[in-house]
């Protein structure tokens, strides 16, 4: 073995290990939601991409290929990176292009390295291994009420779920959802022993209970076209014929128990106007109306990376009450955050996913009568991701699993094995690794593993102090240090600037000594959040309250007026303007206000109607009695 093939031997095996890794702490951590749990996840795929590159040059020249799609994730990381100069929120947009960065990381890591049998091989036993027991944890929360992931209480809405390491039981599907299909394509055409065979097997069936047992109505049918995309496949080979008629007769066995003998099941797949099911799909309907909307009105390049949330409240839709995060649809995400440009792109780098993939699997399948052809394994990756990206793409209709680094990461990881697969499809797509090419390579990777370090960095400094925060919600005084803490890293952060200022607001309300200067410095916090995020309506109402608190509702106006322009249809916008009213005086418009507010959202809705109550009692005390 020469010395270029020694070094590119430990390089691959050193890729594939980190990127294993990368992911499966992702996994772990709760999906990598926490960004201090993704920073980490950054460092270890940050510092594979900083192994490539200086093998690149220790290897010498050569070649590389470089499928199609690879091209688009390029491009699309570029116009990623030209979007963020212009961008309203600096700190959403930096956010949102370093996540852009580790996703197209860990796309070209796989797309180098998952190329050989060996290391597709590592790659799903680890990764198939790691669901199988993560889809046990969530068998085992459901079967005895669980609420808790690890250390960590989930939200009271997803009681009664399976949720395994991640909090959203959606999630927790979606994962498992990318590999069962790897499981059975490995199982049914990959060359294995019949023992490893029959255990890939059980796990992909282990992993379908997971997915039952997760509630995940979207989950259940995306499963259900994927199994039925994988078994037609198989039903087509005359080897794997039978034991895919096996295959369809056990899982129709076991959904027809599992829907006789859960109860939650018909709960799920209720449509009655009680059930949370018709809640819930309301609920996505009308962010998809507001992601719409967005679209419409900037359909070029969107509203900016990462801005739907803050840029939701002008959006809403009257009963959409809350802060959505995402849009709960990754197209409509997507066409939202990146424009018709944006979107055009990622789309764009899925068709030629697909071409992709036909052309590998043409290249790649058997029809013999065994399972021993050299390339058995390389057709079960090929069908096997592809049956997983198939479920991730029609799951992210109803779900934003782009926004989880965790399954983001794996259909990242997937899709870029399957573009290294079209090597073997055809002999085009070389690039050769000349000292030009291997400067510019070395120069856009050494720029994304800066950034990736960098922002890792930053994220867990910030995260650890934010978390602390959380903790002390009740404890305005004790909350101003961790928050100080977290803008001393992230002084662009508009949330930590608008909770830095309610802590002064709440130490001002209590009217203690300085109450009066406790104000005017909310305000100034205030004031730099509503500079950070131009579109929230929450800061210039609290420099409006501030001011009514101070005695002058006069100044308080406009910033009243402001907010109500932001969010012209916010429940608790309207609420405000009656709490403002009140200040001033004017009952009769206080009514008016709190009524609004109160046609918006009737329940929980304490300020409007507690305040209603004290008002239309003071209307009626002041009101002049009828003469006799």
């Amino acid at each position: 073995m020469s010395f270029r093939d020694r070094i590119e031997t430990w390089v691959e095996w050193a890729l594939c290990v980190l990127l294993v890794l990368g992911l499966s702490f992702s996994v772990l951590a709760t999906g990598g939601a926490r960004p201090q749990d993704l920073a980490l996840a950054q460092l270890i795929v940050g510092s594979a991409l900083a192994v490539w590159v200086v093998s690149l040059w220790v290897a010498g020249p050569g070649r590389l290929f470089v499928a199609p799609a690879c091209w688009g994730v390029v491009v699309f990381g570029l116009y990623a990176a030209a979007w963020y100069p212009s961008a309203e929120i600096e700190y959403a947009a930096r956010r949102e292009v370093t996540y852009v960065a580790y996703l197209a990381t860990v796309f070209w890591i796989a797309a180098f390295v998952l190329r050989k049998t060996s290391y597709t091989s590592l790659f799903t036993y680890v990764l198939v291994g790691l669901a199988v027991l993560v889809a046990g944890y969530g068998i085992f929360q459901f079967a005895t009420g669980s609420d808790r992931v690890w250390h960590f209480i989930r939200p009271a809405q997803y009681a009664g779920r399976a949720s395994g390491t991640f909090i959203c039981p959606n999630h927790f599907a979606a994962f498992l959802g990318m590999l069962f299909p790897l499981a059975l394509g490995r199982a049914f055409l990959g060359r294995c022993h019949f023992a490893t065979r029959l255990l890939l097997g059980y796990a992909a069936l282990v992993l379908l209970a997971g997915i039952a047992f997760s509630l995940s109505r979207g989950a259940w049918l995306a499963s259900g076209v994927t199994l039925m995309f994988l078994l037609f496949q198989l039903v087509r080979r005359r080897a794997g014929r039978w034991l895919a008629i096996g295959l369809i007769v056990v899982v129709s066995s076991g959904v027809y128990l599992f829907v006789q003998r859960v109860p939650q099941v018909k709960e799920r797949i209720s449509f009655d106007r009680s059930a949370n099911t018709a809640n819930e799909m309301r609920t996505r309907l009308w962010m998809w109306q507001s992601a719409w909307g967005m679209w419409r009105e900037h359909p070029w390049i969107g509203v900016g990376p990462g801005h739907f949330d803050y840029r939701f409240p002008k959006y809403r839709v009257r009963l959409a009450q809350y802060r959505p995060g995402r849009a709960h649809n990754d197209y409509l995400n997507l066409m939202a955050d990146w424009g018709v440009v944006g979107a055009g792109i990622a789309l764009s780098t899925l068709g030629l996913l697909a071409a992709h993939a036909v052309g590998g699997w043409r290249r790649v399948r058997r029809e013999g009568g065994d399972f021993t052809s050299s390339q058995s394994d390389r057709a079960g990756y090929v069908l096997g991701a592809s049956g997983g990206l198939l479920f991730a793409a029609l799951h992210s209709l109803v779900e934003f699993n782009l926004d989880v680094p965790a399954t983001a990461g794996v259909a990242a990881a997937l899709a870029g094995g399957l573009a290294a697969h079209l090597r073997f499809a055809t002999s085009r797509y070389w690039l050769r690794l000349g000292i030009p090419v291997r400067i510019l390579i070395s120069a856009l990777a050494v720029a994304v593993v800066a950034l990736l370090a960098v922002q890792a960095f930053r994220m867990r400094a910030e995260g650890l102090p934010l978390d602390n925060a959380r903790t002390l919600s009740t404890r305005p005084q004790q909350r101003l240090e961790p928050l100080m803490a977290a803008h001393t890293v992230e002084p662009g952060n508009p949330d930590t600037l608008y909770e830095i200022g309610e802590c002064h607001r709440l130490i001002s309300w209590q009217g203690y000594a300085g109450w009066a200067d406790a104000a005017r410095e909310a305000m100034d916090w205030y004031r730099l959040a509503d500079q950070a995020n131009p579109h929230s309506p929450y800061p210039p109402l609290r420099i409006g309250m501030c001011h009514d608190w101070l005695g002058n509702p006069s100044l308080g106006a406009p910033w009243f007026a402001e907010a109500l322009r932001r969010d012209p249809l916010s429940y608790y916008v309207a609420a405000i303007h009656g709490w403002h009213a009140v200040q001033e005086g004017k009952l009769e418009e206080a009514q008016a206000w709190f009524e609004r507010s109160l046609a918006i959202k009737v329940w929980p809705n304490p300020i409007a109607d507690r305040y209603l109550r004290i008002v239309k009692r003071k209307l009626a005390e002041t009101k002049p009695a009828s003469p006799p």
